[in-house]
């Protein structure tokens, strides 16, 4: 047993022995791998190096310094020369729109200059026309000159006065109840109280809320009421014999038949047409009146329109002016009022508003189109200048160094020197621990032969 015993020790410690030289020769084929690896490495870094180096030389070999600077130059020529005729071109946009813009000034003052003549001319056409309505409404019932409403609205005055709504019935229209002696004053007369022939006179606050009620079931609008005149009735006219100037002129009172006490009392008091002399001379008027107006004269007035007070004359054109209350038969009137509407329409359309228009839209596409014309060569501008600006700092560039590269092979080649001289070296340990384990494994088999026999 014993012998048994020291047999199997033996065998066991030549195993050992066996599988230590095996784990050596592993140790160093891992190590040769590695090796293996590294030098693959190297060699493909230096590889790497070694064409880049090439790269350079023949890129350097194909340059052409002088070449590039003279490309470079006739770059710079081309750009130079698209700059000064993009600048010459802007120039001359600019001058278009300039002359556009002024153009279009020009034509906007003349449409607006347009309009405005012909918004004038048309509301005048519609005043005339309005006017010819009344006078024809006129010629068939007088009372209606004073406005389409005043028919119904006198009717309900006489209602209501019958009713004894008011304290004292009102009195108007004023031109109601006023005619111009002499016909050659009536334009005159109407210029200067016109504006109140539709007046009502009212004796206290009572009897104008009264009449206002009136005016409100007979007027379509406010701005269609009579304006009204508040003061106390009384039976007699004013005594204005100590009121008149001294003169051989006639005064607007003494031009006036008034049938009615109040209105004449109201119209002295609103104009003082006792103190308003009329004059025929425009000349004669201002030299009697201008600077030193004689006493008890406020005003004069003259054939041509002319309104002469003391401190100046204020002239008027009378031709624009048509008598529409003191016309005994206004078919005169009538013919003239059509007169004028057709003058207005014939110069309405000799008044091309649409031409203007049409002109002003052209000049106005031809600014837009320049504009933008502009704005493109101020892109390309900028553009041009920008790439002088870049080629102007550009310098010769150098050859490429291919220093740097070879320095770095140099240092691959000793590396790779000194790793192949390490797996040489591992490679005769690999050899030497190959023949040791096959020496050992050897020993070990035959000992294991040996003792089974």
């Amino acid at each position: 047993m014993e012998k048994y015993a020291s047999l199997e020790s033996d065998q066991a410690s030549l195993k050992q022995v066996a599988q230590a030289k095996k784990r050596l020769l592993w140790s160093c084929q891992e190590e040769k791998k590695k090796l293996g690896r590294t030098i693959k490495e190297i060699e493909s870094d230096r590889a790497r190096c070694l064409a880049r180096i090439k790269e350079i030389q023949e890129t350097n070999k194909a340059r052409d310094l002088e070449s590039e600077k003279e490309n470079r130059e006739a770059q710079l020529q081309e750009l130079k020369t698209k700059r000064d005729e993009y600048t010459a071109r802007m120039t001359t946009t600019t001058a278009n729109m300039e002359e556009l813009e002024r153009k279009l000034s020009n034509l906007n003052e003349e449409v607006s200059t347009l309009r405005g003549d012909i918004d004038q001319h048309e509301a005048e056409m519609r005043k005339h026309s309005d006017r010819m309505r009344t006078q024809q409404e006129a010629k068939k019932n007088r009372v209606r000159v004073f406005g389409s409403f005043m028919p119904d609205l006198l009717k309900r005055v006489e209602d209501a006065h019958g009713q004894g709504r008011f304290h004292q019935k009102p009195r108007g229209p004023f031109g109601l109840h006023i005619k111009v002696r002499d016909p050659k004053w009536a334009t005159v007369v109407e210029m200067a109280i016109g504006s109140s022939m539709c007046n009502f006179v009212v004796n206290d606050s009572h009897d104008r809320s009264i009449l206002q009620e009136l005016f409100r079931s007979c007027c379509q609008s406010q701005r269609d009421w009579p304006n009204l005149v508040m003061m106390r009735f009384r039976e007699d006219y004013y005594d204005v014999s100590s009121q008149k100037p001294q003169s051989n002129y006639p005064t607007l009172y003494d031009m006036l038949d008034i049938n009615d006490n109040m209105i004449s009392n109201a119209l002295v008091e609103s104009f003082r047409i006792e103190q308003c002399l009329l004059i025929e001379s425009s000349e004669a008027a201002r030299k009697l009146i201008v600077g030193h107006a004689p006493r008890n004269v406020f005003q004069a007035w003259t054939l041509s329109g002319d309104d002469v007070r003391e401190r100046g004359t204020y002239f008027n054109d009378i031709s624009k002016i048509n008598t529409l209350f003191f016309q005994d038969d206004p078919t005169g009137m009538i013919w003239e009022l059509k007169r004028k509407i057709y003058g207005l329409q014939v110069t309405l359309q000799q008044q091309n508003k649409t031409a203007a228009e049409r002109e002003l839209g052209i000049v106005q596409r031809q600014y837009t189109t320049e504009q933008s014309t502009q704005q493109t060569l101020k892109k390309q501008l900028n553009s041009i200048r920008s790439s002088i600006i870049e080629l102007d700092n550009v310098e010769d560039a150098p050859l490429l160094d291919a220093t740097a590269m070879e320095s770095e092979v140099q240092d691959y080649t000793q590396q790779l020197h000194v790793q192949q001289e390490k797996l040489e070296a591992h490679s005769e340990k690999q050899q030497q621990y190959q023949a040791e384990y096959d020496e050992a494994s050897r020993i070990h088999a035959e000992s294991i032969e040996r003792d089974s026999s």
